[in-house]
């Protein structure tokens, strides 16, 4: 189970340094208006930010991070696609769209999948305790 447990944790960051790829590929290569360009470098650096701190420390905090930003670049593919962009008529869904909603579904289930494999701790204590 350890190594199982060590696998989704690289899989999970290899996953996010895609993720911030593929994010900063459609930043690069698209061309929107500027408040969306603000939108995905933000993002981007965020998610950059989490990939930095899952490699280096995978904890609780990088975790929850990370899943969340990979529900919100999920969310934000499914509502380009199905309402479209503020001030633009049709927003037609691209490679970039589909590998950013893939990759964000991997991130998700290797993260669920990390949690499940992790040791159930009984009795912990208080974390405050010193």
């Amino acid at each position: 189970m350890a190594g199982h447990h060590d696998r989704c944790q690289r899989l999970a960051t290899i996953a996010m340094t895609l993720l911030s790829l593929t994010l900063l590929a459609r930043l690069v290569l698209a061309h929107h208006r500027s408040y969306v360009d603000v939108l995905l470098l933000t993002v981007l650096v965020l998610v950059a930010a989490t990939t930095v701190k899952l490699h280096r420390d995978h904890d609780l905090e990088a975790r929850m991070s990370a899943l969340a930003l990979s529900l919100l670049c999920a969310a934000s593919v499914v509502l380009t696609a199905l309402a479209g962009v503020p001030g633009q008529p049709h927003h037609p869904v691209g490679i970039s769209a589909i590998v950013t909603l893939a990759l964000s579904c991997i991130v998700m289930g290797l993260l669920a999948a990390d949690r499940r494999d992790r040791p159930a701790d009984a009795d912990l204590g208080s974390p405050y305790a010193s």
